[in-house]
């Protein structure tokens, strides 16, 4: 056949060696992410799907999958549901009947494809999709506590994910909430109105922990509409029975039309608790606490091992009987170490109304106090009873109810002289203003909606623009606020951002990450 030309080995080796590192690329990369693309589960032969849950115990596990169901309705979609669970032997409260997160996968008629993911659970977990089927995932996300709901879906190979971050919270004191709790669910149709869904209840358990939960779903009947199916969940319900007492009933959107849910005490005859779910507010929360039926002295065990476990100054705490006292807040006062001016007990209703509700009951100003009783509005929140009332920043307070500012600070009155945290409590202050004006006012107090953003700016120094945001508080309010001005900052395209966070007393550590990612970006 005679010599080959000079460059034909030459290019056949240039050939093998890019081919040699291509393989070893893709190997590599293969490698690199086996953690997150390996195993899953094939739902169908062109769907894979997987969970990944952030435990604190051990880090990234793999969530296990659970199908429920699936069905075809009667307008030609067809439907599959189920679950992923924590493996009890990840954690200890690990059950295949302890969801994690709710899985529903629709293929509409049209072709389109919907992988909707349900949080169900408190860490974050990742989701991950892929169609059609290559082993290389088209879609992530993270579902968590403050993003409920992530939607990956497929439209001619197209991939995208949606969040609904609306996260609506409610709760109502009971003398008892052992007992399950009645629920039910109604279904705004096109076709017939208002109809009852049907309960299925899928299964229950109890973690070794103590914990005991229970889930199934609400579905729309066949005999009412041609969508309906047992396998075709409308509302998928999750209710933890803490071992504090407290008893969550969280329900999930996973349907289309608007959908009214209701829970009550076993104990009443009535539903006392009712929202309503749609595309828009996909997960409401109903919370119960068990009455006040332990005793004082449980109470102060409680307290007085939380001090020594979790307290940043636990080394400090002294040893005491805390059956001694008669209130736990009595007994706090002896235990926090000497420097601490900010631990306090209140009620986890005032608790909820705050952190997830961003409510109080007050006047809706706070004052600064220095040595020499010189009393100053910090800030106002808008549209509380002190706006209202004309109060602004800088105020000089000279008297509440009568009585002057240095006479509170010399006898430490400054919890009594402004009443109970009631509606309809009015305090008389005297202030003057900045230009020294003063003038008495009546101040009733009302329901405060906080302001988490106290105040925001774009500046510009020497053509460089800077974002500058005050942050009052984290809390889960705080979300919305923040998107709105990082979503102006990023229209107006800052370079550099202020953060000023001298009035901010803390809050929820998952907020704080929040804010974290908006400014990573």
């Amino acid at each position: 056949m005679g010599e080959p030309y000079p460059g034909t080995v030459l290019f056949g080796n240039v050939i093998m060696k890019k081919l040699r590192e291509l393989i070893i690329a893709l190997a590599l990369l293969l490698t690199g992410a086996g953690a997150v693309f390996a195993d899953g589960s094939r739902v169908t032969s062109d769907l894979w799907i997987k969970a990944v849950i952030q435990t604190r115990e051990k880090g990234a596990i793999e969530a296990v999958w659970k199908k429920g169901g699936e069905d075809s309705t009667q307008a030609g979609d067809h439907v599959i549901w189920g679950y992923f669970y924590a493996s009890p032997d990840d954690v200890n409260w690990g059950s295949e009947d302890n969801p994690d997160l709710f899985v529903k996968i629709w293929f509409d008629r049209s072709g389109r494809l919907d992988v909707n993911f349900f949080h169900v659970s408190v860490p974050d977990i990742e989701v991950y999709s892929d169609y059609p089927y290559d082993g290389i995932p088209d879609a992530k996300d993270t579902a968590s506590l403050s993003r409920r709901y992530v939607r990956q879906y497929f439209t001619r190979q197209d991939v995208n994910g949606k969040r609904d971050k609306r996260d609506n919270s409610s709760s109502l004191r009971l003398e008892s909430a052992e007992e399950e709790p009645l629920v039910e669910a109604g279904i705004f149709t096109d076709e017939k109105g208002l109809i009852d869904a049907v309960w299925y209840k899928c299964g229950e358990a109890m973690t070794p922990a103590g914990h005991k939960v229970i889930w199934g779903y609400f579905y729309a009947s066949p005999d009412d509409v041609n969508w309906g199916s047992q396998n075709n969940p409308d509302v998928f319900v999750k209710i933890w029975f803490d071992i504090s007492g407290r008893t969550d009933v969280n329900f999930f959107h996973v349907s289309v039309p608007m959908i009214a849910v209701y829970s009550d005490a076993p104990d009443d005859t009535a539903f006392e608790k009712r929202d309503f779910l749609s595309l828009e507010s996909r997960y409401v929360r109903h919370e119960y606490y068990a009455g006040t039926g332990c005793s004082v002295e449980e109470q102060n065990e409680f307290v007085y091992d939380l001090m020594r476990d979790v307290y940043l100054w636990y080394d400090k705490v002294p040893t005491i009987d805390y059956s001694d006292y008669t209130s736990p807040e009595d007994l706090l006062q002896d235990l926090v170490y000497k420097e601490d001016k900010w631990s306090s007990i209140t009620s986890r209703e005032d608790f909820h109304n705050f952190y997830d509700e961003g409510e109080y009951i007050g006047l809706g100003c706070f004052l600064k106090i220095d040595d020499q009783s010189d009393c100053r509005v910090k800030f106002v929140h808008q549209n509380s009873p002190a706006d209202v009332s004309g109060m602004e920043r800088g105020d000089k307070i000279l008297e509440i109810n009568g009585k002057p500012v240095s006479d509170i600070s010399l006898n430490d009155e400054w919890e009594s002289v402004i009443g109970e945290n009631e509606i309809g409590v009015t305090v008389n202050l005297k202030i003057a203003d900045s230009e020294g004006v003063v003038r008495d006012i009546a101040v009733e107090k009302e329901w405060v909606t906080v302001n988490t953003v106290l105040y925001h700016d774009i500046l510009e120094n020497r053509g460089v623009k800077i974002g500058y945001v005050v942050f009052y508080t984290f809390i889960e309010a705080a979300r919305e606020e923040l998107d709105a001005v990082f979503a102006e900052f990023k229209q107006e395209k800052i370079s550099e951002l202020i953060v000023d966070l001298r009035y901010n007393g803390g809050g929820e550590v998952s907020v704080a990450r929040y804010l974290a990612s908006l400014i990573g970006g």
